[in-house]
């Protein structure tokens, strides 16, 4: 038993078919190259841009802990308000004059950052 002949039509679409194959194994090729190249882009991006995050968290850390009451501070306010309760018993005729001793004179400015 001879196998049929292909028929014209057939072998026309196998051509078809192996060329579209061809084709889309390429573009399969290149799509992964463009992948890779991007992928080690985006590794070079961020090995630099992780120092500079870690920078950036330390930093908000610190003004984080700038922004909590000092020692001080703490010991100052709780002394106020014993003082603040009875301000007679500490020689003082009201909390106000309490008030402007612990009070700066003038407003601490905070300087405004240069850009």
């Amino acid at each position: 038993m001879n196998p049929q002949p292909k028929s014209r039509l057939r072998r026309s679409t196998e051509s078809e078919l192996h060329k579209l194959a061809a084709k889309r194994d390429a573009a399969s090729i290149r799509r992964v190259k463009l992948r890779n190249a991007t992928e080690t882009k985006l590794v070079a991006i961020n090995n630099k841009l992780k120092p500079l995050l870690d920078q950036k968290r330390k930093l908000e850390q610190h003004l984080e802990d700038l922004q909590k009451d000092t020692p001080e501070t703490q010991a100052l306010s709780a002394r106020v308000s014993a003082i603040a309760t009875t301000p007679e018993a500490y020689g003082f005729n009201n909390v106000l004059e309490v008030l402007d001793i612990v009070a700066p004179a003038t407003p601490i400015e905070t300087p405004t950052p240069e850009e």
